[in-house]
């Protein structure tokens, strides 16, 4: 009897552990602070909903099968580069944030985040100009820069400056994605959305709306929501080296691997496991114990 409440116990765990870390089960931390370390001193910009963001991408996908074409299992790696302004941190009521929690005015030059986000995937549906894929891994770091374009990173042999300086304050890893893209010379766009979970918060850069360093939380995860465009300047033409066995575009191959190049914009929350998650592992916990005990005093 031991050993099947020892089982349960585990299986209510497992399943807490895993509906954590679904979206459905994850709730917005709203009214965040971040901490922003400037030469006159330390500034709190407060009420942080959502962070707006907008960089490049580089995937480089490889034919595994040799078809001259993309084909449902094919792997790819995808290299993402963004910054978020100081305009980037948002009120959801109010929108861009304007103001340090001391009055002073938040200047586009005081500060940036940067995040670098490594993922490897595979594509999981190919029809005509319609490619669907999924993350099966990868991290996301962020940094905190007051120091504007410092330190350059390399993205596809190219220094691209300034998203890898500044202060780590955060790093998380893939807890699932997934994505589309349109091919068709009308769209040549798409869309991503993953999910992330904390491996580390570094202390003293972010808090809770009750002033608490999100460093102690148990569990925090990051969801991002992004667009992904091969034409920004909207003249139908991928403005980036395509392959040319995608059919009708023409561009780059190397050996049997591909590159695309895209601009990404979008947004990303901070999350933690919805209340009722967490309270109905305690439910269930409570119940085994009382079984516990009951078996106990019958013994």
């Amino acid at each position: 009897m031991r050993k099947l409440l020892i089982v349960i116990f585990a299986t209510l765990c497992v399943t807490f552990i895993t509906t954590a870390q679904s979206y459905a089960f994850l709730t917005i931390i709203e009214d965040w602070a971040l901490k922003v370390p400037l030469s006159s001193g330390d500034e709190y910009i407060t009420g942080i909903d959502l962070m707006r963001y907008l960089g490049i991408s580089h995937v480089d996908i490889t034919d595994s099968d040799r078809s001259d074409g993309i084909s449902p299992g094919d792997p790819f790696t995808d290299v993402m580069l963004f910054k978020i302004s100081a305009t980037g941190l948002e009120d959801k009521t109010t929108g861009a944030i304007g103001k340090y929690q001391s009055g002073n005015d938040i200047k586009i030059t005081d500060f940036e985040l940067t995040g670098i986000a490594d993922l490897v995937g595979y594509h999981t549906f190919i029809a005509g100009d319609d490619v669907d894929y999924v993350f099966t891994g990868g991290t996301l770091d962020l940094y905190l820069d007051t120091y504007v374009n410092a330190t350059p990173t390399t993205l596809q042999g190219s220094p691209v400056s300034g998203y890898k300086d500044g202060t780590l304050i955060a790093k998380f890893t893939l807890l699932n994605g997934s994505g589309s893209f349109d091919f068709s010379t009308k769209d040549l766009d798409g869309s991503i959305d993953v999910e992330f979970k904390a491996l580390f918060i570094t202390p003293g850069y972010m808090f809770d709306k009750k002033g608490v360093d999100l460093s102690t939380y148990d569990f925090l995860a990051a969801i991002t929501d992004s667009n992904s465009d091969a034409d920004p300047d909207n003249n139908k033409l991928i403005d980036s080296p395509l392959p040319s066995n995608w059919g009708a575009y023409t561009g780059q191959t190397v050996t049997n691997s591909q590159f695309l190049n895209l601009e990404v914009d979008g947004t990303a929350r901070l999350a933690v496991p919805e209340p009722a998650s967490i309270l109905l592992l305690g439910i269930g916990g409570l119940g085994l114990v009382t079984v516990v005990r009951k078996r106990k005093k019958a013994g």
